[in-house]
């Protein structure tokens, strides 16, 4: 059995923990790669909305159409 002093013993105990440290930080970096990549990939699929006018162009129109909005209602007053 190998007796280790005080200073011998505070070094191991903190190079365990720069160790483990370092696994979290990697760990981390991980992690907010993939919510990167994540929120990259929601957003090619999620359109985001954009404002539009009370009356609305036919392009106005299929861009709403296309992105799915469920409270759309198109009224046609032409005469």
């Amino acid at each position: 059995m190998t007796t280790q002093t005080a200073g011998e013993t505070f070094e191991a105990v903190k190079s365990a923990t720069d160790d483990v440290l370092e696994t979290a930080k990697d760990a981390e970096g991980k992690v907010l790669d993939a919510v990167d990549k994540a929120q990259e990939t929601i957003g090619k699929v999620s359109p985001v909305t954009t404002k539009f006018d009370v009356i609305a162009s036919p392009s106005d129109i299929k861009s709403r159409l296309d992105w799915g909005e469920p409270a759309l209602t198109i009224l046609d007053d032409r005469d």
